[in-house]
């Protein structure tokens, strides 16, 4: 029961509570409210916590495609010059029948020189599959002979398939490994002889 009392001097009221009503939090509210209050904070933490990994995961993908589809690029730009130059020149010359087809033969790309080389069957051995950063500009690019870039984490291959005469399937794989997590991305594409 709450008392009222009235004091004439000054035209107050106070108010008097039991001295039941009159205690603080006891110890078991207090505990109560702090596993609360850890529950509501410490969850959102722990899902920020593994998201860093997760944002280098997807940029080193988006890396990866880019590579990917740089290896379809080159081999497209290939088959256009060797179209181009025309005369005694396969408009497969490079990366068709016997260079990169699939019967254990795959290719290295490179585009700083424009370059396609083959490594026959030996392109998981060692580094000579990784791809490079060139200091002086910027671009990712493999180095076959003699890498003079920094090493990224990257490792790119490339294969084609002859379906007919005037098509081939181009394939490029490419792999990197961010933190302990491994990826792995691979492209393909038909490339056609536009001129037939």
């Amino acid at each position: 029961m709450i008392f009222k009392e009235h004091n004439q001097l000054r035209g107050l009221v106070y108010l008097n509570f039991p001295k039941k009503m009159q205690g603080g939090f006891t110890l078991l509210e207090t505990m109560v409210a702090i596993a609360i209050l850890l529950i509501a904070v410490v969850g959102p933490i722990s899902l920020i916590g593994g998201a860093p990994s997760k944002v280098y995961f997807v940029r080193d993908q988006a890396i990866a495609v880019n590579l990917a589809q740089e290896g379809i690029e080159v081999v497209r730009q290939k088959r256009d010059t060797n179209l181009l130059v025309g005369g005694s020149t396969a408009w497969d010359s490079g990366f068709g029948t016997g260079d990169c087809t699939s019967g254990g033969y795959q290719c290295l790309v490179d585009v700083n020189p424009l370059n396609i080389t083959r490594c026959n069957g030996a392109c998981g051995a060692g580094d000579n599959t990784r791809v490079y950063q060139s200091s002086s500009d910027l671009l990712y690019h493999q180095y076959v002979s003699s890498p003079t870039g920094t090493p990224t984490n990257f490792r790119r291959v490339m294969s084609t398939n002859k379906v007919n005469n005037n098509e081939y399937t181009v394939i490029v794989n490419v792999t990197w490994t961010t933190g302990n997590i491994p990826g792995s991305i691979t492209v393909s594409e038909s490339i056609f002889n536009w001129t037939e």
